[in-house]
């Protein structure tokens, strides 16, 4: 009907938590328990990597965590309160993420030897240790939140100024394989790799129109990768995921109305211009090329 997905939609929840944090999303709304098998890995290598490798690790994300799980044709996030890593490798060194099923939400990493984990996505020290037990590492809090305010503000740099592709993959999983704890940029560095971490993965797999344009320059020209950056309108859906998310969900029918509206930051290129999600089928609108919807909100209005 719509491709492999449009947009991933997280399972519905009874309080209100922050919004944009660690992708966008909030964290879990009680502590999980600590798992009792191996953890599920996928896995990514920046070796060799094309628009082939990265379409296939968007595909096996978005299979293991939502399954046939769908609403009114969206996949949607299962309701497992557990983890799972994402093993990020170049050709020295990797990174492995700790992601939540529950909502595609980062909340910790391993580099080398060292854990760092955010405590604000309701993580403990002793959870990170049950799950990390192979050997013994350092486990370290990172000194602030996940939210994308938080995590921009110590990067120094807004996700709309962050270059995407394969060769900042590769840069950011040397970086944070390869971190010193006296570094006097820690957080900086941290800040910067997770939310590139976050911009190719989760964001990537929950809205297909910012999937198409990062796997466009996941395929190397001449052996040179291109890069990405995110506009006004991916940010926008990024930010409004969480509220897209609950008004799909309570949903019933593709004619229902929403009882408010999302208006959506059709960015720079019209920056009069914002685009209305008052029903479910607007909101599959999202997935195609900004050009276009200007088009369909043009004749919405009658024009």
């Amino acid at each position: 009907m719509h491709g492999d997905f449009l947009i991933i939609i997280q399972p519905r929840k009874e309080n209100k938590s922050k919004s944009g944090g660690g992708g966008g999303s909030p964290p879990p709304p009680q502590q999980p328990a600590a798992p009792q098998n191996p953890l599920h890995t996928i896995r990514f290598t920046t070796v060799d990597s094309s628009q082939a490798t990265y379409n296939e690790l968007i595909r096996e994300c978005t299979q293991y965590l939502c399954g046939e799980l769908q609403h009114l044709g969206f996949p949607v996030l299962g309701t497992d309160n557990l983890f799972f890593f994402i093993e990020l490798s170049n050709d020295s060194c990797q990174v492995i993420l700790l992601v939540s099923k529950f909502d595609f939400y980062v909340v910790a990493f391993r580099g080398g030897l060292q854990v760092f984990y955010f405590g604000d996505a309701e993580i403990t020290r002793e959870l990170i240790q049950s799950i990390f037990n192979d050997v013994t590492y350092d486990y370290i809090p990172i000194n602030f939140t996940s939210n994308y305010t938080k995590l921009e503000t110590k990067a120094w740099k807004k996700r709309a100024d962050f270059d995407l592709g394969m060769s900042k993959l590769d840069h950011f999983i040397s970086e944070l394989a390869n971190l010193k704890t006296n570094d006097k940029k820690l957080g900086e560095i941290i800040a910067r790799g997770i939310v590139t971490f976050i911009q190719l993965i989760p964001e990537s797999a929950r809205l297909r129109r910012f999937n198409r344009r990062l796997s466009d320059v996941a395929e190397p020209q001449n052996g040179v990768y291109s890069t990405y950056q995110p506009d006004d309108f991916d940010v926008s859906c990024q930010n409004y995921w969480n509220s897209i998310s609950e008004k799909v969900l309570h949903s019933t029918t593709e004619d229902e109305k929403f009882d408010e509206s999302i208006e959506l930051d059709m960015g720079i290129q019209w920056p009069n211009e914002e685009d209305d999600l008052t029903e479910i089928r607007h909101v599959k609108d999202v997935s195609i090329a900004r050009r276009c919807l200007r088009i369909l909100k043009s004749r919405r209005r009658g024009v």
